[in-house]
């Protein structure tokens, strides 16, 4: 492993150490780290972290349960056993020896309990929920969509399981995007007449969910919500930029909507169809919107090359803007935006090929990365089409020209690259944001794990065979179980 972080001298206080020599269970570095963390986040863990504080502060740390454990250390280590001041004053070599000891190989913390620590209580091992939902709208009449549901099991559900249904819901126009709501617990349906059909979702059963069509859909009576789209947009049909016009909020029943003629941001409360706060972001079209998990931000891009950052507050019900920042940096159109606020990053892909990263903290630019091994058959780099973070700070993005996957780390440093067979009309990250699916042209479902860019068992790359027909819309959806 080349560290390339100076981590010192050896013992012979001259030679560096450079770099380490992995363990054969890791095969790069972030691989080690990752595996590491894991194991320390993990319930084992936490289920035994009692033992180790009886060790290091409680009752193992001195005496008879002390020697029983096999922790015993030098008495010069143990706090007051020895006192120094004395030392210093009536023998300087034992004092000096004592120091060199203490300074070498540590000193043994206070004793902070005398009695064994309480174990945690272990997790009670909960039913694992879905891990997406997918929908496909296929036609503008009597659109068929197949549903999806995995569930990754921790604890004591080890196992993955994977259930496929199909069924119809009628719409009056063509699906332009997909989004699923939590907090109105339903699938809403955009169409490129901006009618929102919001489709209820019924729990229970044995499959892990149930979508109503929008009663509302049988006389075309779904809102029409925002401002018509701008000419400079290619909507006709489903793809990743039409996906990225719509976010929907994670705990509030509202979508943000991107793409207006007049160059504003529309935030519409999903069950009115009412526009409740419409912003203009700049001087072009809004290109693409996503919203942070608390609700807190919206991210928007647009084709003049710059990010808009809103902060909202919800004191009054509706949202209020509370303040904006514009940032700049590429130099060609924004295509994607994305956030994670666990992590303190937000990140814009571009026309131009580059992605870069700021950080939330005070919206500084952090670095631009790019793909300097692109395909030289290509005249420039491939534009990045989509783009998110996952939880340990890597950046995942996707190029609609050459099919490929990219995942590079919070340093700019290349780890994988997939490239895929065919197009790619949506994606999405799961839940945990440890896994990532997408849809295309070919594809029916493809489900793909984060850390090592392997295809999950059981869930492959599936075609539509004698169908024949493009998948357009992906969406993860976590089951409200209050319902149940």
């Amino acid at each position: 492993m080349r560290t390339r972080i100076n981590l010192g001298v050896r013992q012979d206080a001259v030679s560096p150490i450079e770099d380490v020599l992995l363990p054969p269970w890791a095969k790069t570095p972030e691989e080690f780290v990752r595996i590491n963390r894991d194991a320390l986040e993990s319930e084992y863990v936490s289920q035994h972290l009692g033992e180790w504080i009886d060790l290091v502060f409680g009752c193992k740390q001195q005496g008879i349960e002390a020697e029983a454990a096999y922790n015993i250390f030098s008495h010069v280590s143990y706090y007051k056993k020895l006192d120094m001041e004395q030392l210093l004053r009536v023998d300087r070599a034992r004092f000096d020896e004592a120091t060199s000891m203490v300074e070498n190989f540590g000193q043994t913390p206070l004793q902070l309990f005398s009695t064994p620590h309480k174990e945690r209580r272990p997790l009670i091992p909960q039913p694992p929920l879905p891990l997406f939902s997918y929908r496909d709208w296929l036609t503008s009449f009597g659109n068929q969509h197949l549903g999806a549901g995995t569930c990754v099991g921790e604890n004591a559900f080890k196992t993955q399981s994977l259930g496929v249904y199909k069924t119809n819901i009628h719409l009056s126009s063509p699906v332009m995007a997909l989004q699923s709501s939590h907090a109105a617990n339903a699938v809403l349906a955009l169409g490129l007449n901006r009618a929102l059909a919001v489709n209820p979702v019924r729990n229970g059963g044995l499959s892990p969910f149930d979508i109503v069509a929008d009663s509302r859909l049988k006389n075309n009576a779904c809102s029409i919500i925002g401002e018509p789209f701008s000419p400079q947009l290619t909507l006709d049909q489903g793809s990743l930029a039409g996906d990225q016009l719509v976010a929907m909020m994670h705990n509030r029943p509202y979508v943000c909507l991107a793409g207006s003629w007049d160059n504003a941001l529309k935030i519409v409360n999903v069950t009115t169809g009412a526009v409740v706060l419409s912003v203009a972001s700049g001087q072009d079209v809004v290109t693409c919107v996503c919203v942070s998990a608390d609700d807190s931000l919206v991210i928007t891009g647009s084709f003049d090359n710059s990010v808009v950052v809103y902060h909202l507050d919800y004191a009054s019900g509706s949202p209020r803007l509370v303040d904006r920042k514009v940032l700049f940096g590429h130099d060609g159109a924004v295509t994607c935006v994305a956030v994670n606020k666990e992590m303190g990053l937000l990140c814009s892909g571009s026309q131009d090929g580059t992605l870069i990263l700021y950080s939330l903290a005070n919206l500084q630019y952090l670095r631009t990365i790019y793909d300097a091994e692109y395909d030289k058959k290509f005249s420039s780099i491939p534009a990045v089409s989509w783009c998110d973070i996952t939880n340990e700070g890597n950046l995942i993005w996707y190029s609609q020209l050459d099919f490929k996957f990219h995942l590079y780390s919070l340093l700019g440093e290349k780890l994988f690259e997939k490239e895929m067979n065919s197009q790619l009309n949506t994606i999405c990250l799961s839940n945990d944001r440890e896994y990532v699916l997408a849809a295309g042209d070919k594809i029916t479902f493809f489900l793909m794990r984060l850390v090592d860019f392997t295809v999950v068992a059981g869930v492959t790359e599936e075609h539509y065979g004698g169908e024949g027909r493009p998948a357009s819309f992906l969406q993860v959806s976590v089951v409200n179980r209050d319902n149940d």
